[in-house]
């Protein structure tokens, strides 16, 4: 099945320590068997982890409405959201609350479980 997710690419904070703007990047991917190796016993073993695939462009983010975009240095699309999209927040959990409700609206992808949106 195909997940999806986020990563911080960047977030602003004013002199207060309250988060003014984050760049933010969605992803696809799946979970695969990876095979490794323990460096210790040299026993190998395979474990489930979650792998990006694509990185969602804003044609795949139709389903959070009119989201602005910033470029990075290298040209890159990010999604910005700044104090009118969240409102007056400090930490990273409440930014974290916040993309997870904002993931869960993209529709035909499941969240990774960390990401699951729960409504409190």
């Amino acid at each position: 099945m195909k997940l999806k997710d986020y990563k911080f690419w960047c977030i602003n904070r004013n002199d207060n320590g309250q988060i003014t703007w984050a760049a933010i990047r969605f992803y696809e991917g799946e979970y695969e068997k990876i095979k490794r190796k323990d460096i210790d016993s040299e026993i190998e073993y395979e474990s489930d982890e979650y792998v990006r695939t694509k990185k969602l462009q804003k044609v795949d983010l139709t389903d959070l409405g009119n989201i602005k975009i910033k470029k990075d240095a290298k040209g890159n699309d990010t999604v910005l959201y700044t104090t009118e999209d969240f409102g007056v927040i400090s930490t990273d959990d409440e930014l974290r609350e916040f993309l997870n409700e904002q993931l869960d609206k993209v529709k035909g992808l499941e969240p990774i479980a960390k990401q699951k949106w729960q409504k409190s």
